[in-house]
């Protein structure tokens, strides 16, 4: 999805608020009377009273309507009309209430009450002309054992709507939005639409693509409406060109919540994926984009906007050709997620993308893009990333807390720019391309070669390495099979750092036995010594003690030897 696409869709979610806004201006309010659905009824128009009883139409914000057993249960409304309840009595039929095109029905009050043990089915008809409105108000829910459906349409762009407003919230409800059935200006997708301070609270959204452009569906958040503890399901275009679902939390005064937003991948060739988009606050949501199958495109997460408030807690989880786009027209300096991990693309705008203050710990198996912007990647929060692929971005890494570990086994798993680590800790068994710096902020840092799964592995740094105040250089031994943790590059520096050495095993090596924690492949011999390890100095840890020569090797690197 193109980011012109993406004004193309905020631009509709301001027409669908103002609508949605004359609309609750406008809805009836005159006042009925409460009313059973007869058992017989005479036909299934709501807002004839013989089919009530007692015989008068349920439509005030007061009034209850009351569903029990009846051979009728297909119901639609031919005119405006509001309740305050709907009630569906134990043992209630199975029904479904339209609100038929051109039709506002509100429900203004305690909402959908369903103590039956049926599923209860609403629906914000399409039409030709018109669109039917389904609008919950005040406090009322949608309920539990309800699902409604806002349908798509074969005409222009009047399709069904749900609109939530006010303090009004979706309950455990299922939503099925549907996605234009021709094409046609405007599309004619189905929508459902939270505004003032309406919530998503438990209910789940299923969104689907079209067969083609502007065809998908949409969920939209708008004003200060919360996600809550919503599932959202937004599924892709069905045929070359289609596209898919969409759900966006649009503006900086909404928030995401607890939710889980699901974008999937097309099955399609030439298709493309559901698509998320939160320019709120991401808060606890976790966002996940799957990958598409048979040249269907992937899922897409995406966290745009000119003022993005990052939550810090959100998980943003890909697989296969599923996207995570980030920072699109945001002015702050540095934004952070929660957490990233599994497969796919990562798009980072022009801002660092900083990773991590959920303080989870992730593994990422895909590639963090060059999408030209110069994007850059940071470790925060306490937990490790670890990234097994060779990445793109090129504009540097930094750790500042937690650990990253590269475990990438072709090009770079830092893309192309230097690395620094100023907090934190820098480790793995991979390849980094760029410059690394350790310390130097008045913190400590740690660079630790090897990983969990290899301890005694080596790390590559293609470039030279500098350690410097407040850095240790910390590496692990197995004197049982005389395996040891190291680091290769190009160049050496050391300045006021410290040296660490751990044995895993229990053995005595023999006298002379040679590890080389750290390879120098450049020309030039190190620069500097550990404070705590000067050139022929000795370390002991466990029964062995090492002795030190930082000319050892092939003449240029630092050796430590089992001395007596």
């Amino acid at each position: 999805m193109k980011w012109t696409e993406l004004s193309h869709r905020f631009g509709a979610a301001g027409v669908v608020q103002l609508v949605a806004l004359v609309l609750t201006l406008t809805h009836p309010s005159a006042r009925a009377a409460s009313a059973t659905w007869k058992s017989n009824p005479v036909s299934g128009d709501w807002n004839t009273a013989a089919n009530w009883t007692p015989a008068t139409v349920p439509n005030g914000p007061t009034d209850v309507a009351t569903f029990a057993s009846s051979s009728q249960t297909a119901v639609s409304l031919s005119a405006n009309t509001e309740v305050g309840e709907i009630v569906f009595s134990a043992g209630a039929s199975s029904f479904t209430i339209s609100a038929s095109p051109g039709v506002t029905f509100s429900i203004s009050g305690a909402g959908i009450t369903n103590t039956s043990s049926v599923v209860q089915n609403f629906v914000a008809s399409a039409g030709p002309t018109s669109r039917g409105y389904l609008f919950f108000l005040g406090s009322a829910t949608a309920g539990d054992l309800v699902n409604i459906t806002s349908q798509g349409t074969m005409g222009l762009e009047f399709a069904g709507e749900t609109v939530f407003d006010e303090n009004s919230n979706a309950g455990s409800a299922v939503f099925i939005t549907e996605a234009a059935l021709s094409e046609g200006f405007g599309g004619g997708y189905g929508a459902v639409v939270f505004e003032g301070t309406a919530s998503a609270a438990n209910g789940t959204f299923i969104t689907y693509g079209g067969a083609f452009s502007e065809a998908g569906a949409e969920v939209l958040f708008i004003r200060n409406a919360t996600a809550a503890d919503a599932t959202f399901i937004t599924n892709p275009g069905t045929a070359r060109g289609g596209q898919g679902g969409f759900v966006s939390v649009g503006e900086v005064t909404n928030s995401a919540g607890s939710a889980t937003f699901i974008s999937n991948g097309a099955t399609v060739a030439g298709a493309f994926g559901g698509v998320t988009s939160v320019a709120g606050q991401p808060d606890n949501c976790t966002l996940l984009a799957d990958g598409g199958s048979g040249g269907g495109t992937g899922g897409e997460v995406l966290l745009i906007g000119s003022v993005f408030v990052p939550g810090g807690n959100e998980r943003i989880k890909l697989s296969g050709n599923g996207s995570f786009y980030f920072g699109a027209g945001f002015t702050q300096d540095r934004e952070s997620i929660g957490s990233l991990e599994g497969h796919g693309s990562v798009y980072p705008a022009s801002i660092p993308l900083a990773v991590g203050s959920n303080n989870l710990s992730t593994i990422f198996r895909g590639v963090v893009r060059n999408d030209g912007q110069g994007g850059s990647l940071e470790k925060v929060g306490s937990g490790t990333l670890t990234l097994t692929n060779s990445n793109e971005y090129p504009g540097g890494t930094s750790v500042k807390q937690g650990k990253l570990v590269i475990n990438n086994t072709l090009g770079s798993g830092t893309g192309s720019g230097p690395v620094v680590v100023n907090g934190g800790a820098l480790g793995g068994t991979g390849i980094i391309a760029g410059a690394v710096t350790i310390g130097n902020s008045g913190r400590s840092a740690l660079l630790t070669p090897g990983s969990s799964e290899n301890l005694f592995a080596t790390l590559t740094i293609k470039s030279n390495l500098a350690i410097l105040s407040g850095a240790t250089l910390h590496v692990r031994v197995n004197s049982d099979n005389a395996s040891a943790g190291a680091v290769t590059v190009s160049g050496v520096t050391i300045s006021d750092a410290q040296f660490s050495l751990r044995d895993d095993g229990s053995s005595v090596l023999a006298v002379g036995t040679v590890i080389v924690p750290v390879n120098n492949t450049a020309a030039a011999p190190i620069s500097g010594t550990f404070s705590n390890l000067p050139d022929g100095g000795v370390i002991t840890v466990g029964s062995n003690t090492f002795q030190a020569n930082y000319e050892g090797g092939d003449g240029n690197d630092l050796t430590l030897t089992v001395v007596p």
